[in-house]
């Protein structure tokens, strides 16, 4: 038979002529370099639909008897079975990074704008202008959540971002 897939010719009687008398012993060489080699096989036995893969697994060869006459070859088959890896996908594992917690700081150090903490110390005002006093906080840690340039108060405080609880100005 011919693998047509992978273009592939086996072995067959024919192909296996030796005459004179090295004939059987280039048989029985054949057969051990198949076997040492771990070669694949495929056995087919004629007018049967038996025709399967195979790998010697043992072989002995020699006179039965000790009878000249009578050569035998033993030939152990075992049935081969494609045993390729199977390839699985790999996931890319990123670097351990640490990752920073807080909000990156938009404004240069020294600087005041949204989302920079500051300590207050003073009285907070209603509005950016100055109106409408309000409480009078002391070493109160707050954060900036709105920015008004150019006015009285220009700066929004609250406990948290989102949060507002009244105006003030830097010192």
């Amino acid at each position: 038979p011919v693998d047509l897939s992978r273009r592939r010719a086996y072995w067959t009687g024919k192909k296996l002529r030796w005459t004179g008398k090295t004939g059987g012993n280039n048989y029985v060489k054949l057969l051990k370099d198949w076997h040492i080699n771990k070669e694949v096989l495929r056995v087919v036995l004629t007018n049967t639909p038996f025709n399967d893969l195979y790998v010697i697994d043992g072989f002995t060869s020699g006179f039965k008897d000790g009878n000249v006459d009578d050569w035998v070859c033993e030939l152990k088959l075992v049935a081969w079975r494609s045993y390729k890896p199977k390839v699985l996908a790999t996931k890319e594992v990123a670097d351990k990074v640490r990752i920073r917690t807080t909000t990156a700081r938009t404004n240069p150090a020294g600087k005041i704008g949204v989302g920079s903490s500051v300590i207050l110390n003073g009285r907070v005002y209603a509005d950016s202008y100055g109106n409408g006093g309000g409480m009078t906080f002391t070493n109160r840690q707050m954060v900036v959540t709105l920015v008004a340039p150019g006015r009285s108060m220009p700066y929004n405080v609250g406990p948290a971002a989102g949060q507002y609880t009244g105006w003030v100005r830097a010192q």
